[in-house]
């Protein structure tokens, strides 16, 4: 569905990205791990049309993906990041915030059209929001606020979906909450291509088909979870000796010493 060839992004002088070869087939479920500065955002802005590689071709089905139509790219991909739930007015509610998102809007001020409400209801419910529908979303807890963002993501049926850093700031129960909502919507679109990225290895569940490691703007290993995850190339990775162990099909790191 998605092909990256070659790709490089350069900036003021610096690489941000360098020769980035990668394959995201429909269906899939990949997890983007690196430290930070690895260039894991950089990437996901590549992807999501939202910059243009200095060097290199990005192909959707085929189609460089600058040739389509930007409307038409936001349709299809749909992002969730932190940085929107700062632009967020507190006294809107979810049906709202996410209502907005078919108009290409922050928000919708005043009453929601019915269509948009009952297509804003559906995906605030599948992401287990249905009983916070006009709940303002500053009294939301942080983890409820997230799922508001990723129900609004989801509420014009992308192609794919693209989570950056989705689970920062997170307690341990809003995440293992959040990570669950993902694995369910997974299983209710079997079609829905998703892209996490997170600097956590202990997020790359068995929910995840594949991984992709970044560092220093360049992919160090992409491929099967289970493949990927090896010691040695974590500690090079992310510069620090560990031990790398399992735990109900979870992978987690402790130091070596």
């Amino acid at each position: 569905m998605l092909e990256l060839k070659n790709v490089g992004v350069r900036r003021k002088g610096r690489t941000l990205l360098e020769d980035v070869n990668w394959s995201v087939e429909r269906g899939s479920a990949w997890a983007v791990l690196g430290p930070n500065g690895a260039g894991k955002t950089t990437l996901l802005e590549v992807i999501g049309g939202e910059l243009h590689p200095s060097s290199g071709y990005v192909l959707w089905e085929g189609t460089p993906l600058f040739r389509i139509p930007l409307a038409e790219r936001r349709r299809k991909i749909a992002w969730v990041s932190s940085a929107l739930g700062t632009r967020l007015y507190p006294g809107d509610s979810p049906l709202e915030i996410v209502a907005g998102a078919l108009f290409a809007a922050t928000t919708l001020y005043g009453r929601v059209p019915p269509e948009a409400a009952c297509q804003a209801e559906r995906a605030l419910a599948g992401v287990g929001l249905a009983s916070r529908l006009n709940v303002p979303y500053g009294e939301l807890s942080l983890g409820e606020q997230k799922k508001v963002l990723l129900a609004r993501a989801l509420v014009r049926a992308p192609e794919l979906l693209v989570l950056d850093e989705a689970t920062e700031g997170l307690d341990f129960a809003a995440r293992e909450a959040f990570l669950a909502t993902l694995k369910s919507l997974r299983s209710a679109h079997p079609t829905l291509t998703i892209v996490f990225v997170t600097h956590r290895l202990e997020e790359l569940g068995p929910f995840f088909d594949s991984v992709l490691l970044l560092g220093g703007g360049r992919i160090r290993a992409q491929g099967p979870r289970e493949e990927v995850l090896r010691a040695e190339v974590l500690e090079e990775l992310f510069g620090a000796p560990m031990e790398l162990r399992w735990w109900n099909d979870r992978p987690y790191a402790v130091p070596r010493v």
